[in-house]
């Protein structure tokens, strides 16, 4: 059944709104975690945290196929396949931060708040 969910310029518009929430959710459990953003400049913000985890969700989520999927009716298989996505993301980023946030002040607790 080809449709509007199954064509390729849907797939990458969701897999845009996708990495657009885990940019959201890491900025959001950044507020969270740090109480403000004023400890850190942009640059490093994103260089150390944004970037990696979105990379990571990217990774993910193209593994998995979430963007080949339509949420419309989401079934038990579908849930577990988001808890999946959500679990390797975070594993992701934690092998990422290790790499790329050294000497950052962004506390790895936020990697629980973020899926």
């Amino acid at each position: 059944m080809a449709g509007i969910v199954n064509s390729k310029q849907m797939r990458v518009i969701v897999l845009f709104y996708d990495l657009s929430m885990a940019v959201l959710s890491v900025l959001v459990a950044l507020l969270l975690g740090l109480n403000h953003l004023n400890e850190l400049d942009f640059r490093s913000l994103m260089m150390s945290a944004v970037l990696p985890f979105t990379g990571a969700a990217a990774v993910s989520f193209l593994l998995l196929r979430l963007p080949q999927t339509s949420w419309r009716h989401a079934s038990t298989g579908d849930l577990v396949t988001i808890v999946q996505a959500a679990v390797l993301t975070s594993f992701l980023y934690l092998a990422l931060s290790f790499l790329t946030a050294q000497h950052a002040a962004i506390p790895r607790s936020f990697v629980l708040l973020s899926p």
